[in-house]
């Protein structure tokens, strides 16, 4: 796939909340819907990961074994916690737990965040909806198996069934194949 830039990335989800706040949706209601992924974009020649987020759907990286959360939730309990108001024991159970703060469509207009992750070869990314929060081992080391880490080409999609909700949830996983001298490309 050819690389993308962040301005074309940005125009895109530009273009979607204008979709998504055309939905005709009854009165005092808006549409809404969080979004979150990756692009190939480049740097100096250098291949990248792009990482989106708006609201708290997921991105992960799997590298060396390690799961790593790369987008940050917006809601309303991560950023009391952030902001040393909850601990996570109080978090895991309240009430606003699943309140987004920041979504694609709804309210006034959101900028999403992006990252620039230099592509380790072997990387795996993992893009999935918010109702993998909780389920999957943050930061341990053996993701790997559960996230698909042998070979193959191009994306898998994943469900995963959720514990105690006991719903349907999708991910995405996206490998690094390599090329080389410490370089790798989206495959």
């Amino acid at each position: 796939l050819p690389a993308v830039s962040a301005s074309r990335v940005q125009q895109c989800l530009s273009d979607a909340q204008q979709r998504v706040r055309a939905i005709d949706t009854d009165p005092g209601r808006d549409a809404g819907t969080t979004i979150t992924g990756v692009a190939i974009s480049e740097q100096d020649g250098v291949p990248y990961w792009l990482v989106l987020n708006l609201g708290d759907s997921r991105t992960y990286r799997l590298a060396d074994g390690e799961l790593e959360q790369i987008s940050v939730d917006h809601a309303e309990v991560p950023e009391m916690m952030e902001q040393g108001e909850l601990t996570a024991e109080q978090a895991a159970h309240h009430p606003r737990r699943h309140v987004v703060t920041k979504a694609l469509g709804v309210g006034s207009e959101h900028e999403a965040d992006f990252w620039m992750i230099p592509i380790a070869e072997h990387d795996r990314m993992l893009v999935c909806s918010d109702g993998l929060t909780g389920e999957l081992p943050e930061g341990r080391r053996g993701a790997g198996g559960r996230l698909g880490a042998g070979g193959g080409r191009g994306g898998r999609q994943t469900s995963f069934e959720k514990g105690e909700h006991r719903g349907l949830v999708t991910g995405v996983i996206w490998p690094a194949q390599g090329e080389g001298r410490g370089r790798a490309h989206y495959r």
